[in-house]
């Protein structure tokens, strides 16, 4: 548990996060990447889509995020590091949002841990990062030469046959998990974002959503529409196992 001051502070930053700017000397450093954000709900293989990418293209490289929560079996190493959430750790990142160092942070709405990134973490041409949908804004208004934001889905039942192997019972936190997810997809599929995302399927070719990800950010090719639809659909299944 944080001691009252920290979690003061920590309400501070979660209340001022869309409003944070990177310092002028660390904004510098992002003005010739392009940052991927990749969006999906859990159980859609973001973190084995983004391995199948690297290892595709040397041009695109994993963001790694710097988080509070707890590290899970699965956690990719790339793609993670996991710091406990105590006063030491949570007042060191709370100290590098004061001073602009961080190119973005996010306090999770439920749990309360913090995510976040520095400027080190994108070492690519193409730099992806495994988003979610409430960090998307902040992102967008960081000084990278391009953004772009891709929504990930998969076939609604093959969905749904991940999300019981991984929470195969009634859990707390199978519970959060599907509240996370309906809050991602209502963001994908909100009109407000029909122009400014890009849709892929990921489905169990790994080949294939890695050729829709490079055809997207370098060959700007259209989004996938299927996707789109099968997400509307695995939001019922998010609301109906909720």
């Amino acid at each position: 548990m944080l001691s009252p001051a920290l979690e003061t502070e920590l309400a501070a930053a979660r209340a001022n996060q869309l409003s944070y700017t990177l310092s002028p000397e660390n904004a510098a450093l992002l003005q010739e990447k392009t940052l991927v954000m990749l969006v999906s709900p859990v159980a859609v293989g973001k973190s084995y889509a983004i391995s199948r990418l690297i290892q595709a293209d040397e041009e695109f490289k994993p963001v790694a995020v710097i988080t509070t929560r707890e590290a899970r079996q699965d956690d990719d190493p790339a793609l993670f590091r996991t710091v406990p959430h105590d006063d030491v750790h949570v007042g060191q990142i709370l100290g590098a949002i004061k001073n602009g160092e961080m190119v973005n942070y996010t306090v999770h709405p439920t749990s309360g841990r913090i995510y976040g990134t520095f400027p080190s973490d994108y070492p690519g041409t193409f730099n992806v990062l495994p988003t979610l949908s409430g960090a998307v804004e902040q992102l967008r208004s960081a000084p990278f030469k391009r953004s772009v934001v891709i929504s990930l889905s998969t076939d609604p039942e093959t969905w749904k046959h991940r999300l019981n192997l991984r929470y195969p019972e009634a859990s707390e936190e199978r519970s959060k998990r599907l509240k996370e997810a309906a809050v991602s997809l209502k963001w994908m599929l909100h009109p407000d974002q029909s122009h400014t995302i890009f849709w892929a399927d990921n489905p169990d070719d790994p080949e294939a959503v890695v050729r829709s990800i490079i055809g997207i950010v370098k060959y700007n090719e259209k989004s996938d529409q299927a996707a789109r639809e099968n997400a509307r659909r695995m939001l019922e299944i998010a609301e109906e196992l909720s």
